[in-house]
């Protein structure tokens, strides 16, 4: 049977983004935030439609002003995980990653 919900840290681990920013794709609309008691959930469905959306505009022209105010949203700060794919590729461009 599919879970149709993440947990907060499923969804932050998914997206790699802090719980901060997470909220902040609330607030903005982005992405819904459910409840269960103290939980917070969000909709599989819409986590993965973020990272699909996410993952697109990287696709776009690296020139485009946009696509880099993406990349900086999305960059891995200290605070997060490392991603391996990012640490084992960091030199790279990151069209080159997304191949």
């Amino acid at each position: 049977m599919a879970r149709g919900f993440y947990t907060q840290a499923e969804a932050m681990e998914k997206l790699v983004v802090t719980e901060e920013e997470l909220r902040d794709e609330v607030r903005k609309g982005t992405i819904r935030e459910y409840r269960d008691g103290g939980n917070f959930l969000y909709k599989v469905e819409e986590v993965e439609a973020l990272l699909r959306e996410s993952q697109e505009a990287m696709l776009k022209d690296p020139e485009d002003p946009e696509t880099e105010a993406v990349l900086a949203s999305l960059a891995v700060s200290e605070e997060h995980r490392p991603n391996p794919v990012l640490q084992k590729e960091k030199n790279k461009k990151w069209w080159e990653i997304w191949k």
